[in-house]
Order: structure tokens, then C-alpha cells, then sequence
């Protein structure tokens, strides 16, 4: 595959370099189009275009949460979590990862991107966005990978993400398992 940007790969297995439209995957399941303010500070993400991650939840191919946070409130998000849970996190992915070897699949929306298996009941997906150009590779994470992962998080991180659940996302129940790519 050559840099020169294309509208949308062969399939969804295709390697990404980036793409100059927002993949519908990547769109708001609510409003059907690509995200269009970071959901803390409500900060256009298109005009002028800024970076941003793309963070979504899904049961089956139903989606049950989303969001977009600009990489500014991403940092106040991170700076959140507690020194161990960075580590424990770090640490757990680097193990999946060495474990597993790359993807047989490539850059997948299908399959989780680190124990390779097809994506089905809950899952987590994540990309970081550059306006309406998609800058990275889909990182998907099935609910066995992300049930350990969120497990590695501290009372005082769960507390922050709650916090910040609680304050973006009225209504949603406290026991949500919360997205661990973000």
C-alpha cells in the first residue's frame, strides 16, 4: 500500500497509514457521523482540527458507550490514574503482546489486537484521530483481555474514571465496566 491517503480500505483487514475520512466505525453511533466535540471540555475536534481518541464499548456489534476526548483532556484523564496502575497496565499489555506476536489479521476491526481471537460479545475499541484523518491502527480489545486489564487498576484510578463517567455519561450504572482503552 502506497502513503498516498485512499477514501476506504479493500475490507476492514486492510493495513491503515492513515485515511482522510473518518471510518463509520469511528462515528458517533448516536448522531451517525464522525464525532465532532471532546465530550470533557467540548472543544471542536474538526474545525480547526486537533488530535483526539475515539473510544468506544460494544455488546456484539451494538454499541453501548462512546466517546472522544481531545488529547489535552486525555492528558487530565491519564494524570488521573495512579502511578501503579500505569505500571500494572503497562506492564499487562506488554505481556499480552509478547505472548501473542503481532496479528495474523493485520489491523482489524474484527479481531482483538492481543490474543488475536474474532471480536464477539462485549469489546472495546480505540483509535486516535487528527481531525477527519485517522492517524493509528484500530487497537481492539476483547472482553478476556480487558476483564484483566481493568482488574490492574487501583481504587484511586476506578474512583477518577468514575468521576469522569459520572460527570460525561448521566445515567450510566455504576457497575459499568469501564472502557480500559482510552
Amino acid at each position: 500500500m502506497s502513503d498516498e491517503p485512499t477514501s476506504e480500505p479493500e475490507s476492514p483487514e486492510e493495513p491503515i497509514r492513515f485515511r482522510p475520512s473518518v471510518p463509520a466505525i469511528l462515528h458517533s453511533a448516536y448522531s451517525n457521523a464522525p464525532f465532532d466535540k471532546c465530550i470533557d471540555c467540548g472543544a471542536s475536534l474538526l474545525d480547526p482540527p486537533r488530535r483526539y481518541q475515539v473510544a468506544k464499548a460494544f455488546n456484539g456489534k451494538e454499541c453501548i458507550f462512546e466517546a472522544a476526548v481531545c488529547f489535552q483532556c486525555g492528558d487530565g484523564l491519564k494524570s488521573e490514574m495512579s502511578e501503579e496502575s500505569l505500571q500494572n497496565l503497562s506492564s499487562y499489555l506488554r505481556e499480552l503482546t509478547s505472548q501473542r506476536g503481532p496479528s495474523p489479521h493485520g489491523a482489524s476491526w474484527q479481531h482483538c489486537s492481543f490474543c488475536h481471537k474474532e471480536l464477539e460479545g462485549s469489546h472495546q475499541l480505540m483509535a486516535v484521530m487528527y481531525g477527519p484523518i485517522q492517524l493509528t491502527r484500530p487497537v481492539t480489545m476483547c472482553h478476556g483481555c480487558a476483564e484483566p486489564a481493568e482488574k490492574r487498576l487501583s481504587e484511586k484510578t476506578r474512583e477518577g474514571w468514575q468521576d469522569f463517567i459520572d460527570s460525561n455519561f448521566p445515567g450510566v450504572p455504576a457497575n459499568f465496566d469501564l472502557p480500559v482503552l482510552f
